[in-house]
């Protein structure tokens, strides 16, 4: 396998495999090494230790000589010192003979074996070379005669002629052994200083090789990857990277450049998609400048309108209104002529009329449409008996039965053309929505400080879902007739009424329960007017 398509996991293995192989055989040379070292420093410290022992034998011998002179001297009062000279003697003997056993024992080789083992043959002649000098003195220090000196003196001298130079013989090899095996020491020293060289060479080799092979390789395609992820970040979407190999890495950069393609694709359709919409955008945005163009033609021609029919309402209305004004002022010929009645009621209706001119007139004026409410302090009985008024011919032509309490002495702070509108347009709503045969009633009453209008009627009542939704503009409930809903009607009351800081409430029934009969009750409350003298009830 090429190295270039060779796996990264491979190659990793690879060097994990060589450093594990480095590892082993450096931990095996250094065990032979110390193996080694071990047994050459066991050898010298065993050489040394026979040389002390040697020298033991050699000091012993030295005493014995010295003991066996000055007893002959002094005669048999020393025997017991020569004894344990004797004994000293005997103890360094052991002690080396059991060393050169051991060192045959332990020989690494057959030279080594049999130059220990013709020490031991040494040490045995001297040993018995000493057993005899021992005899000999022993036999000359019990003689009686005076001349036990001189003869122990020529036994000691015959002992020295044979054995200083045997021992000096088995010291000398001892020590030539023990340079031997020092030499032995630096020729390994020498030779693991070669070895950890080599070692050394060898790993810097290996780590080289894998720099240029494995490492340096990865860290370039790395270093290209961050570059091409640094470029897709700053929205270059042509670029790509390289891809020279088959192996994880190499598969990895062919993904980003795969992914580098898809983001240029997705990119270009974005742009081309973008702009679509902005044409389409800027085509909507001039229809919708046209549009708005015209409805502000059309506004304008409503205002105009609002202005011109306002304008032409009012002249003949003041004129009617100042020739019922006048036709009033006159003496009638008769009470309760109904001329007169006639006329004031002409009054009464051009005055309301006038009123509703001039509101129109103020929306055609108003850049928020709102009109501004008259609020004062209106007699409660009077609005609700002109707006039940206002519709008894609704009610007797529908069959429907109409009633009025208005309450004694209330009033409340309220607009009062606004609010007999509003009043009105319920009672209406009421009578359309109650069959014949049904009745409406209008009531006033005070609660908490606020003056409560209640309408209520006897008709189908309102679905229970279409009661959250009711005041909504242009809101039609599923039930509701074609042509007679309450539509902007309950929106237009709850929001005169919320401008005189007030609520109004709607309560249903589809079929009669207990505790309450089929039908609806609008309620609107509004302020109420304190009278004179203390506070509402």
């Amino acid at each position: 396998m090429k190295l270039n398509t060779a796996s990264i996991r491979f190659r990793i293995a690879a060097v994990a495999g060589l450093a594990a192989a480095s590892a082993i055989l450096a931990a095996v040379a250094v065990v032979w090494s110390l193996s080694l070292a071990e047994d050459r420093i066991a050898g010298a410290l065993a050489s040394q230790r026979r040389l002390d022992l040697w020298s033991a034998v050699s000091a012993r011998i030295s005493d014995y000589t010295f003991v066996a002179l000055d007893t002959a001297e002094r005669g048999a009062a020393g025997n017991r010192r020569i004894e344990e000279a004797r004994r000293g003697v005997d103890s360094a003997f052991s002690a080396v003979d059991n060393a050169v056993i051991e060192a045959i024992e332990t020989a690494p080789t057959d030279g080594l074996k049999a130059a220990s083992a013709n020490r031991g043959r040494m040490l045995a002649r001297l040993r018995a070379g000493f057993e005899v000098l021992d005899r000999q003195i022993g036999e000359r220090m019990a003689e009686p005669n005076g001349a036990v000196a001189d003869q122990i003196r020529g036994a000691l001298n015959g002992f020295a002629v044979t054995f200083a130079p045997n021992l000096s013989a088995i010291m000398d090899d001892e020590r030539r052994t023990g340079g031997r095996i020092q030499e032995e020491m630096r020729a390994l020293r020498g030779r693991l200083t070669l070895a950890a060289a080599g070692a050394v060479a060898l790993a810097l080799a290996l780590a080289l090789w894998l720099f240029r092979a494995v490492a340096r390789p990865l860290v370039v395609r790395l270093a290209d990857l961050g570059r091409g992820a640094g470029a897709i970040g700053r929205g270059d979407l042509r670029a790509r990277l390289s891809v020279t190999g088959r192996d994880e890495l190499s598969l990895a950069l062919a993904g980003f450049n795969r992914m580098a393609a898809r983001l240029e694709r997705r990119e270009a359709r974005v742009a081309a998609d973008r702009s679509r919409l902005e044409q389409t955008i800027a085509e909507r945005t001039a229809d919708l400048r046209d549009a708005n163009q015209r409805l502000a033609a059309v506004d304008a021609a409503r205002r105009r309108f609002f202005t011109d029919v306002s304008h032409e309402l009012r002249t003949p209305l003041t004129v009617i209104l100042g020739e019922c004004d006048l036709a009033l002022r006159r003496p009638l010929r008769e009470p309760g002529d109904p001329a007169g009645e006639a006329l004031t009621t002409i009054r009464t209706r051009a005055q309301r009329l006038h009123r509703r001119v001039e509101d129109l007139l103020r929306v055609a004026r108003s850049e928020t449409g709102e009109i501004d409410l008259m609020i004062a302090d209106t007699p409660v009985g009077g609005l609700i008996g002109e707006a039940a008024e206002t519709v008894a011919a609704l009610a007797r032509r529908g069959g429907v039965s109409l009633s009025v309490d208005p309450g004694e002495g209330l009033a409340a702070r309220a607009d009062r053309d606004w609010m007999r509108q509003v009043t009105e347009g319920l009672l209406a709503n009421a009578i359309r929505h109650t069959p014949s045969g049904g009745s409406v009633r209008v009531a006033a009453r005070l609660e908490a400080g606020m003056v409560a209008i209640q309408v209520a009627d006897t008709g189908a009542g309102i679905a229970e879902a279409d009661l959250p939704r009711i005041f909504d503009r242009f809101y039609r409930g599923a039930g509701s007739e074609a042509g007679s809903g309450f539509g902007i009607g309950l929106a237009l009351a709850k929001w005169v009424v919320e401008r005189h800081k007030g609520s109004i409430a709607v309560t249903s029934a589809t079929a009669d329960g207990v505790d309450r009969p089929r039908g609806t009750t609008v309620t609107i409350r509004l302020p109420a007017v304190e009278p004179e003298g203390g506070r509402t009830a």
